[in-house]
């Protein structure tokens, strides 16, 4: 008697479980078409999971790709997104978060051989889609009513590849000074996405008029700062990697030649030079215990730091590890 109802338990429990995994795809595809719909590029999630009893949504690995005609990789990189949802106004056609968490781990900015930006090419830098074309009439019904009332931003680094005049990519990493910055009111999903475009930007030397144009008729408060003040003071980049400090090297080496002009290669020491977009370049790797690898990377440029230009090699060699 004791085993027939275990495998009752069992097998309820089992049913639970795969409900609860059906529940949770459906959710992950509507959101995954959905943002894909607002943006104008795919996005793809890894893992979502929704809970209708603590109203709360978790997602983990939430990748915005490049629209149409740029590189096929990861625009937006969010690790971690959690929201509370309010379930009533959902049984209403609304979306209404009352709080909302969003961890980025890095935007990448793309400029193409014609000085075109990836992001430029989104749906919300559209007029229809930033108000800006008034003789266009609304599809009733076609947008639910959204809202948050909070939202906490944190960014971690946005990376810009500039294709201009050049095969291979300039690269420029800039560290964000935005962690747990909350920002509130905000009344659609395209301010939500022009908020973190205009917030990514600050501090970098990179430009779009669209995002301010569209950015500005939306309501959204965005002020470009002046370029480099994010990194000031920051004169090199560091990282450990778990990799012997020879595997590292021929990494560095192999990432310095596709974006560079390697000057001097002294593996025994760990050393590495070269001239990258008009900086030098030098490169030191430092074996560790426990089988990694220290680097530590500088730039300078007429003698100033080009700590934007030391992340941008870090950023390369990143990429080649990882693949």
């Amino acid at each position: 008697m004791k085993k027939r109802f275990l495998i009752v338990v069992v097998v309820i429990v089992g049913f639970l479980a795969a409900a609860v995994a059906a529940k949770n795809a459906l959710v992950k595809t509507a959101v995954e078409t959905g943002g894909s719909l607002v943006l104008g590029a795919e996005v793809k999630i890894d893992r979502l999971s929704l809970s209708l009893i603590k109203s709360r949504v978790y997602i983990r690995g939430l990748k915005v790709y490049n629209p149409q005609g740029f590189p096929r990789e990861a625009m937006v990189d969010i690790n971690e997104l959690g929201a509370q949802i309010d379930v009533p106004a959902l049984m209403r056609n609304k979306i209404h978060i009352p709080q909302m968490v969003l961890k980025i781990n890095e935007i990448v900015v793309v400029k193409d051989k014609e000085g075109k930006l990836n992001i430029d090419a989104l749906k919300v830098m559209e007029k229809n889609e930033a108000g800006t074309d008034k003789n266009k009439k609304p599809q009733a019904g076609k947008n639910m009513p959204f809202s948050i009332d909070a939202a906490t931003l944190t960014l971690g680094k946005v990376v810009m590849k500039d294709f201009t005049g050049a095969q291979t990519p300039r690269v420029n990493v800039y560290e964000s000074p935005v962690k747990d910055k909350t920002y509130r009111h905000i009344d659609s999903a395209q301010k939500l996405v022009l908020l973190i475009l205009g917030e990514s930007l600050k501090g970098t030397a990179i430009k779009s008029a669209l995002l301010y144009g569209a950015a500005a008729v939306t309501g959204v408060g965005i002020i470009p700062l002046a370029a480099g003040s994010v990194l000031a003071g920051k004169d090199s980049v560091t990282q450990i990697f778990k990799l012997s400090a020879g595997r590292l090297f021929d990494a560095a080496r192999e990432s310095l030649s596709k974006l560079g002009k390697v000057t001097v290669e002294d593996r025994d020491n760990g050393i590495l030079k070269a001239a990258v977009g008009g900086s030098a370049v030098a490169v030191k790797i430092t074996a560790q215990f426990d089988k990694e690898s220290k680097i530590v990377i500088s730039a300078r440029k007429l003698m100033l730091p080009q700590p934007g230009v030391a992340g941008g090699v870090l950023h390369e060699i990143e990429q080649k590890v990882n693949r």
